[in-house]
C-alpha cells in the first residue's frame, strides 16, 4: 500500500518494494498526465488514474532504503496546477457512496414529463452535496437579492432539455414559459 504527502507543487508517493534486492532496471514506470503505472519484476505496484492531472515530464522516481528495513520507491509527481488541493492520489480512492438523494420533477407546459433522481456523493464533496441538497429543499431561507424568493431550484427553467434526456441546467431564479423543473430532496 502506498502513502503520500503533498506540497503546493508536488506529491511525494512512497511505495514499498516487494523485495529488498529489486534494482532500478527492474522498475517499469509509465506516467502520463492522467495515469500512472509502476511495476517491479512484472508485478503492478501502483496503477490507475490520477485524481487530478500531473506534469509527467517533471515527475521522477528513485529507490531508497525504507526506515525499519527493506526498500521503497519514492515518486515525485509534479502537479499540473500548483496550489491545487488533492483529496486523494488516485480516482479509485474517492468515496462514491451516495449519502442523499434529490429529485427533479419535470414538466412541459404544465404537463408532467417525469422525475429525475440524483444521488449526491457527500463523502467525496461534502459542501457541494449539502449546498445542492439545501437548494433542492429550500431550507436555507430566502434569497439575498430579493428577500422574497426562497433559495430553491423549484419552478425554474432548464437551459436545454433534449429528447435524449440530456439535461443541462442553468442558473436561474424564476420560471416563465414552456418548460419548468421543480426539485425536492428525498
Amino acid at each position: 500500500m502506498h502513502t503520500y504527502g503533498r506540497t503546493n507543487k508536488e506529491l511525494t508517493v512512497l511505495v514499498p518494494l516487494p523485495a529488498a534486492d529489486v534494482r532500478a532496471k527492474e522498475i517499469e514506470w509509465k506516467c502520463t498526465t492522467a495515469e500512472l503505472r509502476v511495476r517491479a519484476r512484472g508485478a503492478d505496484l501502483l496503477c490507475g488514474s490520477f485524481f487530478k492531472p500531473v506534469k509527467p515530464d517533471d515527475s521522477t522516481w528513485e529507490i531508497e532504503d525504507a526506515p525499519g528495513g527493506g526498500r521503497r520507491l519514492r515518486l515525485g509527481l509534479a502537479k499540473a496546477r500548483a496550489n491545487e488541493k488533492w483529496e486523494c492520489l488516485m480516482r479509485d480512492e474517492v468515496d462514491t457512496t451516495v449519502t442523499s438523494r434529490v429529485f427533479l420533477d419535470l414538466s412541459i407546459g404544465g404537463a408532467p414529463l417525469g422525475r429525475v433522481t440524483l444521488g449526491l456523493y457527500g463523502n467525496a464533496a461534502p459542501r457541494t452535496a449539502e449546498n445542492f441538497r439545501c437548494l433542492c429543499t429550500g431550507e436555507r431561507g430566502l434569497g439575498q437579492r430579493t428577500g422574497t424568493l426562497p433559495l430553491a431550484r423549484g419552478a425554474s427553467r432548464p437551459a436545454a432539455l433534449t429528447t435524449r434526456r440530456a439535461w443541462q441546467a442553468s442558473r436561474c431564479t424564476s420560471a416563465t414559459p414552456s418548460s419548468t423543473a421543480s426539485s425536492r430532496a428525498s
